[in-house]
């Protein structure tokens, strides 16, 4: 079998299981694999990427210090208040510091069929 022979539901999920090489990425994957979709698996193999990247001790202070970088840098703190009420969980912070770059990457796009 070769890669021509796999689907493009195959590869993308040979994506994600490749990224599954820490505890805190398996939890990641546990967490929101059933929300995951073809055309999603790109960024979900990215969100992993981020994950095992700062996998390990100090985990949730990494986490959460990636999420304020990332408000800093896009200046989308009105995005971070609204989104982030009740999130406590180190993989929610990331998940929501991958949407404020993909929103801020993508405002003029998006405009004001998004209410942004």
């Amino acid at each position: 079998m070769t890669n021509d022979d796999l689907t493009e539901s195959d590869r993308a999920e040979l994506e994600i299981l490749a990224q599954l090489c820490s505890p805190e990425a398996v939890a990641a994957f546990e967490l929101m694999c059933g929300s995951v979709r073809v055309e999603t698996a790109p960024r979900f193999v990215d969100l992993l990427r981020t994950v095992n990247a700062l996998s390990g001790p100090g985990f949730a202070e990494k986490a959460s210090a990636e999420l304020l970088e990332v408000v800093a840098s896009t200046g989308e703190v009105e995005l971070m208040a609204h989104h982030s009420v009740g999130l406590d969980d180190p993989i929610g912070a990331l998940a929501l510091a991958q949407l404020i770059r993909t929103i801020a990457d993508n405002r003029p796009t998006l405009g004001e069929a998004f209410g942004l």
